[in-house]
């Protein structure tokens, strides 16, 4: 009975905007907030992201945002790496900004299966945990069909239990902030 309007916002700037100098990359990053504001303004409820890989990246663009008046919420958009030749695929297609340090520990276990779909759990539960620490409303999993890495997440997050039959996360996140809140109090 009722829906909202979601939109789709780019952390690292929409990729046909990237460009290798640095000018006219500013000056295409503005440009690109100024039409998710458009978007915001004409009826959208939320901003849904790109993936990426850079948690202050996402922060950032977090805060542009604020500065020029969408107050709405902003979810990340989080691909958890589930190969190595498909993160780099998307990354590449996306044209991603990837951290040195994800693609120095991909390097040496890019041929084991498992050891890179480990990797991506571990790295995608490190990543939720500091977006949900910093007070993100929400998180948008890029599971591409592929939930056990999603599910090995919330498992990592405490949101579920790979043993119990699944249930609705969100009461377990607002649970975990509020401890948060209590913790530093």
């Amino acid at each position: 009975d009722h829906f909202g309007i979601g939109v789709a916002g780019y952390p690292e700037a929409h990729p046909d905007a990237i460009c290798e100098d640095p000018e006219q990359f500013a000056k295409n990053y503005q440009e690109e907030l100024v039409y998710l504001k458009k978007k915001i303004d004409a009826g959208g409820q939320m901003i849904v992201t790109q993936l990426f890989y850079d948690v202050g990246n996402f922060l950032k663009f977090v805060k542009d945002c604020r500065n020029i008046g969408i107050e709405c919420p902003i979810l990340p958009g989080i691909m958890p790496i589930q190969s190595y030749g498909g993160f780099m695929r998307m990354t590449g297609f996306c044209k991603t900004k990837v951290p040195q340090e994800i693609l120095d520990t991909l390097e040496p276990i890019k041929d084991n299966v498992d050891a890179v779909k480990a990797y991506g759990i571990h790295l995608g539960t490190q990543m939720c945990k500091q977006l949900i620490d910093a007070g993100t409303p929400g998180l948008h999993m890029y599971s591409l069909n592929q939930d056990k890495a999603v599910l090995g997440i919330l498992s990592g997050l405490g949101l579920i239990s790979l043993e119990e039959p699944q249930k609705n996360p969100t009461p377990a996140i607002e649970e975990h902030k509020e401890e948060d809140k209590k913790a530093t109090a």
